[in-house]
């Protein structure tokens, strides 16, 4: 019997960075991932033409791609716009400026499915690019830390239904 692979919903935050977005959303379309996903760009009222201009790009390249406003209320805001969105069991944010290996959403998901049910959810290290360039180790979880600094990167990896939960 083939293994069932859920449904991921990748949110993305967007305000300007036009010239990003499409590598972005190029990143995840070039996944390796054995099911599905969607992708939910929620704009937070982009006022510059090269941002609009690669939403167009967007849409006419990857058309399934949604994309809605939020209000201009922050990057906070749209992503619990996305959440809101979100059709998978599955969830990750991505900045508009991030990009993820192609192995990034399957093996955050068989991490966080093969954990036991007090892993609420999976982040990696990073690689930095632009004013600053370099590998980015993360910090091995600690609950007495993560009250001190907040060290998860944005692109985490979690259940959707998890995250709901933490929200409330």
């Amino acid at each position: 019997m083939a293994e069932f692979f859920p449904l991921i919903s990748v949110i993305i935050p967007s305000f300007n960075k036009g010239n990003l977005i499409l590598a972005t959303v190029e990143s995840v379309k070039a996944n390796d991932y054995q099911g599905k996903h969607e992708i939910v760009i929620i704009d937070d009222y982009s006022t510059d033409s090269v941002t609009k201009e690669a939403y167009k790009t967007i849409q006419k390249k990857y058309p399934e791609t949604r994309i809605e406003e939020s209000g201009g209320k922050g990057p906070g805001n749209a992503r619990n716009k996305g959440t809101q969105l979100a059709r998978g069991e599955y969830l990750v944010f991505l900045d508009n400026d991030d990009l993820i290996s192609p192995n990034f959403l399957q093996e955050s998901y068989l991490c966080l499915k093969n954990q036991d049910a007090s892993c609420a959810y999976v982040y990696g290290d990073t690689v930095v690019f632009g004013a600053y360039t370099g590998w980015r180790p993360t910090p091995v979880f600690s609950p007495e830390q993560i009250r001190i600094l907040n060290y998860v990167p944005v692109t985490c990896f979690t259940e959707l239904n998890q995250f709901k939960k933490a929200a409330e």
